[in-house]
């Protein structure tokens, strides 16, 4: 179920909290109705702008079926019709009823988001694709990452099984190492993200996927395995919109391992018979509901829009006790002044979800239970296992009791925010500054019943056991640009300069401890534990910090719309590799040439042939690889007590660095038909040395008998 719905204000006085006074004109006006479709498929264009030609103050946008009334002024000539990714109609007005046919012709002057800033698309010369909200993937998302799955050629989204507190495996043109990150980098709205769930489905407006390293080399160690820029949805200038969006869907089990019936386990010799019939993969999952709820409001005034969502989602997994409530909330605001001069851009968002997750063990347990077993007794052998039937048989468990006597949850918050902005200094040079925060806080909280037969920690004995686990993540980011732009008659070139700074800590803290009275407890009163008093208790903490500092710049060259070159380069220091090699140069750059613009071709819109090169490197896994680390070994007596001692637990190597990946590409665009076939085509060949592998290594003159080394291409 999909519901949209349109509104239309012609505010003097907005205010981002919804509060909008409304202004009439006494003007002699008249009604103009109609409806905006696609030349080809006939289908309504939702939300496409119809606007009085040359007063973008007078306007509207179609509704849910392409449909349109608008108010216009007598002495109104003609209107203005736009849609993203359409060629723009401008018609005479010549009646109350004007229906309008768009064809997407437009593609060749679509902006397409490059690193640190866009380009249009005819100037792209790298493998770049991008992914605008009408060709997303509809029904049930519950993560933006579904949104891309099989529209990037060469992006990979897998994910195993059902659970949906599970992520999601992401790949760009295959694996580029071993060791280290294999995920390509997230940027949302300009922030480093570590996943998608800091933004809902619902507040995307496009992705776009930098693929090869020409592109991607602007940012430098983080960027071996492509890049991700997604940008979010934001307001509508002098315009008020109203959109709510609801879905509710079911997931069932598509099918599970394929098992004996009770009556073909009864038919075997010597099997054990209990008399009963149960099929334990449909007793531990269920018919899984999932409900989504966005409401947005967005709006404006000549010089300032905003947009405020908030988004509710509800998703039961197909396994008994898993699934997760999530509430998410977003504000985007830009405001300009100084007669465009200065743009200012404030985002905050923030998300709270709670998780539940099942022991997934079950699910192996459910398919070598004894079929004929029933889920339940009363026999008062098994009173102590909390009335469950317990076969008396090694490695043999109650599915059912595993989901049901041991409780597994997640907290978790995430808060970004983001304020920018950029002041033209001249005509051609602009100077931008912009500074952000993200943070992540989660709770882990489990307990086992004193009652179960089986649980992670062993057969419960009557004892129960609880734990919480908690870490900390904030990251606060530091960017600062300067960019030139210069225009000669057909030479267009634009510089840009910039620098980065990033710093990154991470913290934990884990309790656990078991002995209960009594399960009411559950994971809420840990200190009632007998552990605790015993010093039986185990408990843990970490914390670590990386840093990153950049210098970055890009030169874009455009002749002609024909012959097109953009070169990237990035020096970049890391806090994660060892003192020998902690800066490096990473570089990208790339041509092409329009050949459709020098020989006219019959039904070809544009034949681009583009090549590129560039490097782009890999951070390790962890930031303390190329450092020996100290850690407690025991302890020692002196002076009557035992005194805790500490030595280093592998071997340091100062000359650790970044993974190395060179990436060629060639290939071509080509649009045909005014933009309505278009083709592109890559080839890559993609070169990987300096793998961060730890190896065995000789003791002496080692400590240790293995080290983090590059080695291996």
């Amino acid at each position: 179920m999909i519901l949209k719905i349109y509104t239309l204000f012609k505010p003097v006085l907005v205010s981002v909290f919804l509060l909008t006074i409304f202004g009439f004109s006494a003007n002699a006006q008249r009604v103009i109705t109609g409806k905006v479709t696609d030349v080809l498929s006939g289908e309504s264009l939702i939300g496409a702008s119809v606007v009085v030609t040359g007063k973008t103050n007078i306007g509207t946008v179609t509704d849910f079926d392409g449909n349109y009334e608008l108010q216009v002024p007598d002495d109104a000539k003609q209107l203005t019709f736009s849609y993203v990714g359409y060629t723009e109609q401008i018609m005479d007005i010549s009646g109350s009823l004007m229906n309008v046919q768009l064809s997407a012709g437009r593609l060749i002057e679509e902006v397409v988001v490059v690193g640190y800033g866009t380009q249009k698309t005819k100037e792209v010369t790298s493998a770049i694709t991008s992914v605008s909200a009408e060709d997303f993937n509809q029904g049930n998302i519950n993560n933006a990452t579904q949104l891309l799955q099989g529209k990037v050629p060469g992006l990979s989204i897998a994910k195993s099984g059902g659970d949906p507190n599970s992520g999601f495996n992401i790949r760009l043109r295959g694996i580029s190492t071993f060791g280290s990150n294999t995920q390509p980098l997230l940027i949302l709205d300009g922030i480093v993200v570590d996943n998608f769930d800091a933004v809902d489905p619902q507040d995307i407006e496009s992705f776009s996927v930098l693929k090869d390293a020409s592109a991607a080399a602007i940012y430098g160690t983080r960027a071996s395995n492509g890049v991700i820029l997604i940008k979010t949805k934001g307001g509508s200038k002098e315009k008020s919109f109203v959109e709510y969006k609801g879905q509710v869907s079911l997931d069932q089990l598509d099918r599970h391992a394929n098992v004996l019936s009770a009556d073909e386990y009864k038919s075997i010799s010597r099997s054990i018979d209990f008399v009963d019939e149960t099929e334990w993969f449909k007793v531990i999952t269920r018919d899984a509901i999932t409900q989504a709820h966005g409401l947005s409001y967005s709006g404006g005034t000549p010089n300032s829009s905003y947009r405020v969502s908030a988004n509710y989602r509800n998703g039961e997994g197909v396994a008994l006790r898993s699934g997760f409530e999530q509430y998410n909330g977003r504000l985007n605001f830009n405001h300009k002044a100084f007669n465009n001069k200065l743009n200012m851009d404030f985002t905050l968002s923030s998300t709270l979800r709670n998780e539940e997750n099942p022991v997934y063990d079950a699910f192996g347990f459910a398919t070598v239970y004894n079929p004929t077993a029933p889920i339940y007794t009363a026999d008062e052998e098994w009173a102590k296992w909390g009335g469950y039937f317990q076969q008396d048989a090694f490695n043999f468990f109650n599915p059912l009791a595993v989901i049901e006597q041991n409780l597994r949850d997640a907290k978790k918050l995430s808060t970004l925010w983001k304020l920018g902005a950029d002041y033209n200094l001249l005509k051609n040079l602009k100077y931008s500054i912009s500074y952000a925060q993200t943070s992540r806080d989660h709770l882990y909280s489990e307990y086992f019943s004193k009652k179960a037969y089986w649980s992670p920690k062993g057969r419960g004995d009557d004892k129960g056991y609880a734990g919480k686990y908690t870490n900390n993540y904030d990251k606060k980011l530091f960017e600062t640009m300067l960019e030139y732009n210069l225009n000669l008659s057909k030479f267009e070139s634009k510089l840009l300069g910039g620098y980065s700074y990033q710093d990154e800590n991470y913290q934990e803290f884990g309790l656990s401890a078991g002995g209960f009275l009594t399960d009411g407890f559950s994971y809420h009163n840990i200190d009632a534990a007998k552990d605790i008093t015993e010093g039986k208790a185990v408990v843990n903490s970490y914390k670590d910090q990386r840093k990153l500092i950049a210098f970055f710049g890009r030169l874009t060259t455009n002749y002609d719309n024909t012959y097109f070159l953009t070169a990237n380069l990035r020096r970049e220091g890391s806090t994660m590799f060892g003192e020998n090699n902690k800066w490096g140069w990473f570089y990208g750059v790339s041509g092409g040439i329009d050949v459709s613009r020098i020989i006219k071709i019959p039904f070809i819109d544009r034949l681009k042939l583009r090549a590129g090169y560039g490097i782009t490197g890999n951070l390790p896994p962890n930031p303390y690889l190329a450092w020996s680390l100290f850690n407690q070994q025991g302890s020692y007596y002196s002076n009557g007590e035992y005194v805790p001692a500490y030595g280093p637990n592998r071997n340091e190597n100062d000359s650790l660095k970044w993974e190395t990946k060179a990436d060629l590409n060639i290939g071509f665009d080509l649009g045909m038909l005014d933009y309505k076939m278009n083709i592109s085509f890559d080839y890559y060949q993609t070169n990987i040395s300096d793998l961060i592998l730890l190896f065995n290594v000789r003791v002496p003159p080692n400590p240790f008998p293995d080290k983090y080394l590059n080695l291996g291409e």
